[in-house]
């Protein structure tokens, strides 16, 4: 997992595979941001093969936390299988998801 920052947007690319084991180490990773000061958060999947339930419930997580200080986590470059999942959770309609990371920093910086 790599964390990146453009303005004031940080960007987490994620691995191929949210598992439990590591969706435990995004939920660390976003927490510690969000602490930081973190408001604007953009995971990348485009290298994400595979999402179990625990990764869908660590983005909740965070999502809720980010909504109690005005902030807000958007999910980008997600392959057609991850999005299978997304959609099929009803997730997709719970976060905004773009389909670059370029249409994701955009909209964050609006």
């Amino acid at each position: 997992m790599i964390v990146e920052i453009a303005n004031d947007v940080h960007i987490v690319v994620l691995d191929s595979r949210i598992d439990p084991v590591s969706s435990l180490d995004l939920h660390n990773v976003l927490i510690e941001l969000i602490e930081k000061g973190a408001r604007k958060i953009i995971c990348d999947l485009s290298k994400t093969e595979y999402i179990a339930s625990a990764g869908l419930m660590t983005f909740l997580m965070a999502a809720k936390k980010l909504k109690q200080c005005d902030g807000e986590i958007s999910l980008c470059s997600i392959n057609q299988h991850v999005q299978k999942v997304f959609d099929i959770s009803g997730f997709s309609k719970i976060f905004s998801i773009y389909e670059s990371r370029e249409k994701g920093l955009s909209s964050c910086q609006k």
